[in-house]
């Protein structure tokens, strides 16, 4: 069931984030079709200025899922309702300390805008974005229950039908009415009935859950033990914001709105294809951490070599195909006067890279409830990538910003998070993460450069049958590349073992 439940999660969320990139490729081609570069610019920038304001939730929302294991493993329906209870509480005041910030945070809007759109304008999109991060607080605490009994895949599915409605309908808003507050009021609409749709699924799914507010109170160890990992979750939170959101915000206040919007649409391909990867692993963290509970460390150090292995192959594959396909997919979508030059392309799928190839390490980081120990190098992080990005954007432009996060990133996240994970869940030396990695990372930048080669000397010219050939080319290679180079090892042997294992149960449920 275990496997079975994974399995669903990874296919529910891999077919989910490919539906939505989709729609919101065209969503946001329709935009700069119908509006501008500029009011694309405000709505990235108000997007995530408002992502910062996410640090408020501190890391609860990880925090109670992993408190939630061994309660649904022992189906303990009075401490889920307990921890149920005080999930409520926690997200409304959460909500209450996002709604002030939020309005405090409207002061500075003309410091990052520089009066290249109205005033009136910023603030009615920025409130609007404000009040659906509020309410997204306030409905979303009973999302946790599917997530740590690892039924995850039905809440994607209903999320992915709400979010296919409200891009639709931000498609017919802008070209109906051509009007940036009513296509976010959209999104607020979206918000409001998936939340309500995803509360009522669980209150049918799990009735003994429903009347929390007469459960007991939490015991003192628990309440404990949930706030040591909150404060070490918002420190992780507070440098995940300072890493990825204040992008933007740099290159508003140093160089344009302009500027904002192509790097968005650059980034937005960047971090969909991320997202389809971490998706892959988030899905099976539920999973793992049901079985790391069972306390066999020898199948957990199995599981988790093989699960880095699928990273790397996941990854390898992903990442030699975007260093080919980002400028030509560019050019046809947006059109050529939204590029930029290659380096900033490499730059990207570099940043890119180091941040996969610690996908599955975070999946068995969290699920083992390691949050406390690492809470030092996020601190680092905080303060010199944004120091970092000021300095080097100021001298490299767009460059600087992504200079900065792949310094970050390489010094920093990476191998801590490593180091933390062998010793507190695979109880062993770090020698097997090196290897690995430093062979990964020769065949990734190997695959990369002789792609790049290819693809500049055959299929040069950036039109729609190209794309299909570089995608084809590349993505043998990568393939080609990881057979001869890693058919012996006994990572690659399980992965074969369980695609065949997959493929005979899909086969046996089609007769």
């Amino acid at each position: 069931m275990r496997k079975q439940n994974t399995y669903k999660n990874i296919a529910a969320n891999i077919v989910s984030m490919l539906v939505v990139m989709l729609l919101t490729f065209i969503s946001r081609r329709v935009f700069l079709t119908h509006l501008n570069i500029t009011y694309f610019g405000l709505n990235s920038l108000c997007v995530d200025v408002l992502s910062m304001l996410s640090l408020a939730e501190l890391g609860i929302g990880q925090a109670m899922v992993y408190a939630l294991y061994k309660p649904i493993a022992e189906d303990n329906h009075p401490v889920i309702r307990t921890y149920m209870k005080l999930y409520r509480l926690l997200y409304r005041y959460v909500a209450l300390l996002v709604l002030v910030i939020g309005l405090g945070v409207m002061l500075f809007l003309p410091k990052l805008v520089k009066q290249e759109v109205s005033m009136p304008l910023v603030y009615t999109v920025f409130s609007l974005y404000l009040l659906n991060a509020v309410i997204s607080y306030l409905l979303s605490y009973k999302r946790s229950v599917l997530y740590a009994n690892q039924k995850a895949y039905r809440m994607v599915l209903s999320d992915t039908a709400f979010k296919i409605a409200a891009g639709i309908g931000q498609i017919v808003v802008l070209i109906w009415l051509k009007d940036l507050v009513a296509y976010v009021c959209v999104t607020i609409a979206s918000t409001i009935l998936g939340n309500l749709y995803v509360n009522l699924m669980v209150d049918r799914s799990y009735p003994r859950l429903r009347h929390i507010s007469k459960a007991a109170g939490i015991d003192k160890a628990s309440k404990k033990e949930i706030i040591r990992n909150v404060k070490a979750m918002s420190i992780h939170n507070m440098a995940n914001f300072f890493v990825k959101n204040a992008d933007n915000i740099v290159l508003s206040y140093f160089l344009t709105l302009g500027i904002v919007g192509m790097f968005s649409n650059y980034m937005f391909i960047i971090v969909s294809a991320g997202s389809v990867i971490m998706k892959i692993f988030d899905s099976a963290t539920a999973s793992i951490g049901n079985m790391i509970v069972e306390n066999n460390t020898r199948k957990t150090r199995e599981i988790f070599h093989t699960v880095f292995f699928a990273n790397f192959v996941i990854t390898v594959v992903m990442i030699s195909m975007l260093c080919v396909l980002m400028q030509p997919f560019i050019t046809l979508w947006v059109g050529r006067q939204y590029l930029f030059p290659d380096t900033v392309v490499y730059l990207m799928v570099g940043y890119l890279y180091l941040q996969l190839m610690r996908s599955g390490i975070y999946c068995f980081k969290t699920a083992s409830g390691i949050f406390d120990q690492d809470k030092i190098y996020p601190v680092i992080q905080s303060v010199v990538n944004p120091l970092l990005s000021v300095a080097f954007v100021y001298w490299t432009g767009v460059a600087g910003v992504l200079i900065a996060k792949i310094i970050t990133s390489f010094t920093l996240m990476n191998w801590s998070q490593a180091y933390f994970t062998y010793k507190y869940t695979l109880k062993s030396g770090m020698g097997g993460y090196f290897r690995r990695m430093l062979a990964y990372t020769a065949a990734t930048a190997a695959v990369c450069l002789l792609g790049i080669w290819l693809c500049q000397t055959w299929f040069a010219e950036y039109t729609l049958l190209n794309i299909l050939y570089r995608a084809l080319s590349v993505f043998a290679l990568a393939v080609l590349t990881v057979v001869l180079l890693f058919h012996r090892t006994p990572e690659y042997r399980q992965i074969i073992q369980h695609i065949n294992e997959l493929w005979h149960n899909l086969r046996r449920k089609s007769v």
